[in-house]
Parts: structure tokens; C-alpha cells; sequence
């Protein structure tokens, strides 16, 4: 049952399965829902899995820059690629959000919190969200912040929850499905991304990737990240 989620365990896929069916009717009022006009100006992208998940979506993040080049870019992370994500020149604010599900056990907000975090998002007034994972719960938080515009995919569930839902294609290398994402939010095209480094850096990162390399212990100085 419900073959067309791409979720492989049977419970999980059926209890997602059901919960598309009550979320069914918010696809009527997405259908009818006015578009905003003119490129956005606040965009969030949420990328809240682990560091090598990241990693693969920096060509889909530079490509949303250079697609939206004048708009705020925030990017939503969980506190292990807080450092990472602060070394993206193309990211203008990082928000930091420990999902229980991709946490280590315990040390996860409670859906309560996350809830309350997600709404708190509502303050950035964002004209657009793009959720880079397949997954019904980071879709719901999409929805919490109220942004008009809304893409992630639908085969994790939770279609109904986006304004603009695509298949995952899972023949397709992550990054291929990201930029995809991005290309449907921008029209149907992406505009070339500027040469340059997906990543820059700052001398403490290297610091400290240095002393890592050396087998000393180190900490990433926070002092020179760019997280709210």
C-alpha cells in the first residue's frame, strides 16, 4: 500500500500514507491560491540532514543565488554543519534547528519546540521556502512559516503541505534533484552561478582544519560564523 512514497519501511510508508490522506484537501486550497508576483526577495532553503547531505546540495545554493542575486538567502541547518553552512558565501543568514529524527537520541527539539521555531521564521516575512529533503515532517515546517510559496517534493509525503511539489528521482544524483527544485522555483530555467568556491573558509576554519589534520583536537571558533 501507497507504493508511490519512497519510503522503504512498510510501517512508515503506510502511516505516511494515511497522513496524506487527511492532508488531502489543503491541495484543493493550494490549487486556488494566488502567486506572488515578481522574484522573491526572502528566501529559506532547509537542509537540516547531515554534513555530506549538505554538501551535495551547494551547486543547488549557489544556482538560487544566481537566480534570485538581490534576495536575502537564509539556509536552515542542524547545529553539526552550523560551521559548514556559516562557510557558504552564497548563504546570507544561517538558522541552526535540531530535528529529533536526525538527532542523536535526546538531544533533539521536541516537536513543540520545533513547531514554535518554525513559526518564528514568520518574522522574515519569506516569499519562498525550498525544502531540499523528502520528508513529510520538514514539509510541515515549510508550511509553518506561512511563506506563499512553498517547494519540496511530494514522494516522501506531505505534498499536499507545499505549494509546488515534485517528484524525488531517485535515478538522479541528489544534487541533480536540488537543482531541479531551484529550476522550477525560478521559471523553469537556471541562470549560471558565478565562478567562484562553493565554499570560502575564514582563517580560523582553517586553523582548525589544520590542527584537525595534525590529529590534535580542536573547536571551531563560532565567533566567526554567520548563525542566528
Amino acid at each position: 500500500m501507497f507504493e508511490h512514497l519512497q519510503i522503504y519501511a512498510p510501517r512508515e510508508r503506510l502511516m505516511v500514507g494515511l497522513a496524506d490522506l487527511a492532508l488531502a484537501p489543503l491541495a484543493w486550497g493550494r490549487a486556488h491560491a494566488s502567486r506572488p508576483e515578481g522574484p522573491p526577495q526572502r528566501v529559506l532553503l532547509l537542509r537540516l540532514e547531515r554534513i555530506g547531505d549538505l554538501l551535495m546540495v551547494l551547486d543547488a545554493i549557489a544556482a538560487a543565488r544566481a537566480a534570485w542575486p538581490e534576495a536575502e538567502l537564509d539556509l536552515a541547518v542542524g547545529s553539526w554543519n552550523a560551521p559548514l553552512a556559516a562557510c557558504i558565501p552564497d548563504v546570507s543568514h544561517v538558522h541552526v534547528l535540531d530535528v529529533p529524527w536526525l538527532s542523536r537520541e535526546g538531544t533533539g527539539l521536541s516537536w513543540p519546540a520545533l513547531v514554535a521555531r518554525a513559526r518564528a521564521w514568520r518574522a522574515h516575512r519569506y516569499d519562498l521556502v525550498i525544502n531540499f529533503e523528502p520528508d513529510i515532517r520538514s514539509n510541515l515546517l515549510a508550511r509553518l512559516t506561512r511563506a506563499p510559496r512553498r517547494l519540496g517534493y511530494w514522494t516522501g509525503g506531505g505534498g499536499a503541505l507545499l505549494t509546488d511539489a515534485l517528484a524525488y528521482t531517485p535515478a538522479s544524483h541528489v544534487s541533480v534533484n536540488a537543482r531541479d527544485l531551484v529550476r522550477h522555483a525560478s521559471g523553469g530555467h537556471l541562470t549560471p552561478p558565478a565562478p567562484g568556491p562553493r565554499l570560502t573558509p575564514d582563517a580560523g576554519a582553517v586553523a582548525a582544519a589544520a590542527s584537525a589534520l595534525a590529529g590534535a583536537p580542536f573547536d571551531l571558533p563560532q565567533e566567526a560564523c554567520r548563525i542566528q
